[in-house]
């Protein structure tokens, strides 16, 4: 099975995460949004996170047709994937896709209620929204059982 795993990282722990993850089946693919990254960043991407909106990312250099797994990693804003990571979702073309989201929160939350919708809406399946503490370690066949 081949498995793209996209991630979101403000701090480095989700990406330090993903980097624990990857398998030899498993390809990286790091989200960048457009524009500096700093404290401005993240208090308006919580204000985003609240309404579900997606920020301005980079464009996409991978195609997720060529995936049978697509894994979404982001830290949790506001209760929320963060807005980088809900861009890589509306614009990635996952409509019939299977996708695992990783919620990576600071503490316990479920972010499943507010993830789920959009993936929904972007057309893709929704096999798991996986929610992780500070980078807890999570295992590939974990995600995609």
């Amino acid at each position: 099975m081949k498995v793209l795993l996209a991630f979101y990282s403000f701090s480095g722990k989700t990406k330090a995460l993903c980097e624990r993850l990857k398998t030899e089946e498993c390809d990286l693919y790091e989200i960048h949004e457009v524009g500096k990254k700093g404290a401005w960043q993240a208090f308006t991407g919580c204000f985003k996170a609240l309404r579900s909106a997606p920020s301005k990312i980079l464009p996409i250099l991978t195609d997720a047709r060529a995936y049978d797994l697509i894994i979404v990693a982001s830290p949790v804003w506001a209760g929320n994937i963060a807005p980088a990571a809900i861009a890589f979702i509306k614009e990635a073309g996952l409509e019939g896709k299977n996708v695992v989201v990783i919620a990576n929160a600071g503490g316990e939350y479920d972010a499943s209620p507010k993830v789920r919708p959009i993936l929904e809406k972007a057309g893709a399946k929704c096999l798991n929204v996986y929610n992780t503490q500070n980078g807890a370690d999570v295992s590939l066949a974990e995600l995609s059982e």
